[in-house]
């Protein structure tokens, strides 16, 4: 598993800074611009394409994902590409380079070979020539340009200046891991500056929504409207959006592209409809928006109420009587991976918690028999920690894994936390503390809250759990609207105690 935290975006430049001042060179529009379907073009592992500024390079005019997963590897064909036809009246002849941006969020494609092709007339029955390079996977945004020199006849008669079609992807990563792939900023240029950047023209489409339709969620707060372009009219008080028929009351935006509607009445029930009103949006050049309305579905998540300890727990990974005065729990929404428990002996979990003025407490107490180690960090016996402090639903948060042998991995800084592992021979224990300040917990209230264990008992995990899951996520650990919630009650001399095992 990899952190959940969100990074600001960060431009890696492998040629000279001047390629990235773009300023001067106003965009032309794609005629089509792609993840292309048919004949030498399927793409059997790519999902989808949008544009979305949250994830776009240094350009603000959004980018173009591609989502890579190899289950079926084709070795005839690129993994992940994007293919746009040249507007007419673009002659390659008048350009002597083509550059772009992309970037990878998975380590498992390091090594893997970008490419882009100037083609022309499209796939097997035209020609091409090809330019390929080491692609980064690391999460950061990386800037390649292509001098028309470098590139190499691939097939066909194929010229510089007869290309009409731009292709753009990754090849050889057969038997790796699942990866997002981003391109941005697609541009022809002699120098910086003097050449044309290619986006996307006509009515405004819609691009992307946060949350998307038809997602399962248990708090609506706000929403993001990404549109393929520059947009105007928008009302500036929110109200083009409407959710239930309630309209928002704010709106904010950075570049006209993007915006976030915030304000309107929570929704309640199982469904909200969510519209964007048509008329007033406009593109630049006067195309009208035409509406958008879609349905998210809406759920009750599992609560916990974590009392407040007047004393804290001894830090010590013996859970003792009377140290916890929370709720047992040892039910679970989720249960993952390809074995079951043979009995209690082989596995069987369950934890409580409960706070003070400084710190979460939250302790652990696993049955489990056989614990091993693994090749994979998360795959071996741990149990997982998910906080949410704000409670913002919105996809973010921190995760904590403690393993078994005392060993840890964070997403946050690890100051944050402490834990201690402790073993009674037929189970282990992990007590751990979250210090609130560092992780915008409040005094008392809700926080997001998720937990999740693994079993190992033969080097590989063969069972996984969650406290929470939203009905349609079946795997939540990088998504906190999916995430429960943690009720974190105000002082009280009211102790109870209880016995985990």
């Amino acid at each position: 598993m990899q952190s959940i935290i969100k990074t600001s975006l960060t431009v890696v430049c492998c040629m000279a800074l001047a390629g990235v001042s773009f300023a001067q060179a106003p965009p032309v529009p794609f005629a089509d611009f792609e993840v292309d379907t048919n004949g030498w073009w399927t793409e059997e592992h790519a999902i989808g394409m949008i544009w979305s500024e949250e994830s776009a390079g240094p350009g603000s005019f959004g980018s173009i994902s591609t989502l890579v997963d190899p289950n079926e590897p084709d070795d005839d064909s690129p993994e992940s590409k994007v293919a746009g036809n040249l507007p007419e009246g673009i002659n390659m002849a008048d350009y002597e380079y083509v550059s772009f941006y992309y970037k990878c969020d998975s380590e498992a494609y390091t090594g893997s070979t970008m490419f882009v092709m100037p083609m022309v007339g499209g796939g097997a029955s035209g020609a091409g020539a090809s330019h390929s390079g080491t692609m980064v996977g690391d999460g950061e945004w990386h800037y390649e340009e292509y001098h028309v020199s470098e590139f190499s006849n691939w097939w066909g008669e194929w010229s510089w200046d007869a290309t009409d079609t731009l292709v753009i992807g990754i090849w050889e990563t057969n038997d790796r891991g699942e990866c997002e792939m981003w391109y941005d900023h697609v541009m022809l240029f002699n120098t910086p500056g003097d050449g044309v950047l290619l986006a996307q023209e006509g009515a405004p489409q819609v691009s992307q929504t946060v949350p998307a339709a038809g997602v399962q969620l248990s708090k609506l707060s706000e929403v993001t409207v990404s549109f393929n372009q520059v947009v105007e009219g928008v009302a500036t008080d929110g109200s083009d959006l409407l959710v239930n028929g309630k309209a928002a009351t704010s709106v904010t935006t950075a570049n006209n592209r993007v915006f976030v509607f915030s304000g309107f009445e929570e929704p309640s029930g199982d469904s909200a409809t969510i519209e964007l009103l048509a008329g007033a949006i406009k593109s630049v050049n006067g195309d009208v928006f035409a509406g958008l309305s879609y349905t998210i579905g809406l759920y009750e998540a599992n609560s916990y109420n974590a009392p407040f300890a007047s004393t804290a727990p001894t830090f010590d990974g013996v859970i003792e009587a009377g140290e916890y005065s929370g709720e047992v729990i040892n039910s679970w929404k989720d249960s993952l991976g390809n074995q079951t428990p043979e009995n209690e002996a082989d596995w069987n979990a369950e934890w409580t918690a409960t706070h003070d003025a400084d710190f979460v407490y939250v302790a652990f107490h696993a049955s489990d028999n056989v614990r091993e180690t693994a090749a994979d960090a998360w795959a071996q016996d741990n149990v997982e920690f998910f906080i949410d402090g704000p409670n913002l639903k919105d996809g973010t948060g921190n995760q904590f894994r403690a393993n078994w042998d005392g060993t840890a991995w964070v997403s946050s800084a690890n100051e944050n936390w402490e834990f201690i592992v402790g073993d009674t021979g037929d189970a282990w224990v992990v007590e751990a503390r979250f210090a609130k300040a560092a992780l915008e917990i409040p005094a008392d209230g809700s926080i997001g809250f998720n937990i999740q264990p693994s079993d190992n008992d033969d080097g590989t995990r063969g069972t996984y759990h969650f406290w929470e899951d939203s009905p349609n996520n079946n795997n939540p650990w990088n998504d906190a609207s999916s995430w429960g919630n943690m009720v974190l009650a105000a002082p009280t001399s009211d102790v109870s105690s209880w016995n985990l095992y």
